[in-house]
């Protein structure tokens, strides 16, 4: 089991941001935009789905 938790640890750690300052310009991607578990990110999440193609 603690083989599990390192596995998960690792990833969970390849989310953070990094901790030594950025060069600027900072670039803006996929990775740095963020939909927190709030009343207005879950309308987000079910609208997204709505609007998705049934398939």
């Amino acid at each position: 089991m603690p083989e599990v938790l390192r596995g998960f640890r690792t990833r969970l750690e390849a989310f953070e941001r990094p901790r030594a300052p950025e060069p600027l310009p900072v670039r803006i991607g996929r990775r740095r935009i963020y939909v927190l578990p709030t009343r207005f990110g879950l309308f987000y999440g079910v609208l997204v789905a709505a609007m998705a193609p049934a398939r």
